[in-house]
């Protein structure tokens, strides 16, 4: 079990950094070299409520040392709204970063790479021909009584993703998706084909998750399986995190579903 740190919330928004005025959220952390190596969602002021990633490291996982600049930021016209909820994976020498670019319409996964998790190089758009309601999805939205309704989504919708911390039959593999979960697999970590059928849907009305779920951070290898963690949402708009315990040679198959 976890327990929660006396220290929260561990980090706060800045007003001296403009950037970072008024939100952090939604971060991805490794740890490396004896250091934890945060990396945030931050939101500034102004109207056009754009997002950045910002930087962080600690020795102890509580107590953060932050940077004066983001790390990343929006620049293509397809993340002119900012760059949201990264996650971060090491396989062999390679550090990547999945997180999701949003233009005001549409997230679109997308990953960076780094060798040293300070300087990092934007590999793009990670998906060619994927499309959220072809492959299966189905939108869930909440109204002002905090209900859940289906609305149609015909766009590829791509937030989330966990990528494997080590290669499975020579393939680089991830989870990722919101509504519902997929699988995506690729040769060499940059360029991404989705499944065209959810691995994980949500469950009857008595579950946690009976409305939405969304992938965590990236799968953790136990020696009883891969440790999936995920938030559920349920009918009363109720936000909790759940687990997955997956086969470690075959991850599509679940070994165990928190209930």
């Amino acid at each position: 079990m976890f327990t929660r740190s006396k220290y929260n919330p561990i980090l706060k928004p800045r007003t001296e950094n403009a950037w970072e005025a008024e939100k952090l959220y939604n971060p991805g952390v490794i740890f490396h070299d004896g250091q934890y190596h945060l990396f945030y969602r931050a939101v500034g002021k102004g109207v056009d409520w754009q997002s950045v990633i910002g930087y962080a490291v600690s020795t102890d996982g509580e107590n953060f040392q932050r940077f004066d600049k983001p790390l990343l930021t929006g620049e293509a016209d397809f993340e002119k709204r900012g760059l949201e909820d990264p996650r971060i994976t090491k396989i062999d020498e390679t550090f990547y970063s999945t997180y999701a670019a949003y233009d005001g319409i549409t997230p679109r996964l997308c990953v960076a790479t780094s060798s040293d998790l300070k300087n990092w190089k934007k590999e793009g758009h990670i998906f060619s021909d994927w499309n959220f309601e072809e492959a299966g999805g189905v939108d869930v939205e909440f109204n002002k009584l905090g209900k859940p309704y289906v609305k149609p989504r015909h766009v590829e919708w791509s937030k989330s993703g966990g990528i494997f911390p080590e290669k499975i039959d020579g393939k680089f593999l991830m989870l990722f998706g919101e509504e519902d979960i997929w699988f995506a697999e690729s040769d060499n970590g940059i360029k991404w084909r989705g499944d065209h059928k959810p691995f994980l849907r949500p469950r009857a009305k008595k579950y946690f998750d009976s409305a939405f779920v969304e992938m965590g951070p990236p799968p953790i290898k136990t020696d009883k399986g891969w440790l999936v963690l995920y938030h559920g949402i349920n009918q009363h708009h109720c936000y909790k995190i759940g687990f997955l315990l997956l086969d470690l040679f075959d991850p599509r198959k679940i070994l165990y579903r928190a209930d």
